[in-house]
């Protein structure tokens, strides 16, 4: 009778973590199901990322993706996680330079303006960053900044939950 227990209880707990791996597994696949501003779409859709393109000349000028970090992590003033993510996972170098702000109480978001020193030449690479929430998952949507302006990516804010006004 106790074997009998014991295996109603392992099957119940089987149960359970079964259920919560696939609640971690569908937070972590992206609804990148944005409006865009007239003259963009993404493509290269996946579970992870997609890519925003320019419609006029087919240039990829940025992206989409689903990070691992936390609503928490736009509410830290020190960025420390949000910097550790673009350093270790985005652009893989700590040559870099930033200015991070933070917006929102209700709908945090994070904006970085980064320069990425190419290690091997004397360029640098100009990028902007904005880590919003959106259906308990944190986005980060970034631009090149050789391909857009910053009066260009102000237009895609609204799609974060804040005003560009």
């Amino acid at each position: 009778m106790l074997k009998g227990k014991q295996f109603i209880a392992a099957a119940v707990l089987a149960v359970i973590l079964c259920g919560c791996a696939d609640r971690t597994a569908a937070l972590e696949k992206g609804d990148f199901s944005f409006e865009l501003p007239d003259g963009y779409t993404v493509s290269d859709v996946t579970d992870k990322n997609c890519s925003i393109v320019r419609l006029e000349d087919s240039a990829v000028v940025g992206g989409i993706e689903v990070t691992g970090l936390k609503r928490r992590d736009l509410k830290d003033s020190g960025s420390k996680n949000i910097m550790l993510y673009l350093q270790n996972d985005f652009h893989k170098t700590n040559d870099i330079e930033f200015i991070a702000s933070h917006w929102g109480e209700k709908k945090p978001i994070v904006c970085v303006n980064l320069t990425r020193h190419e290690e091997d030449t004397e360029e640098k690479h100009v990028f902007s960053h904005t880590f919003f929430e959106k259906d308990s998952c944190v986005y980060h949507m970034w631009f090149d900044g050789n391909v857009m302006d910053l009066e260009l990516e102000n237009q895609f804010l609204p799609m974060t939950g804040v005003d560009s006004g």
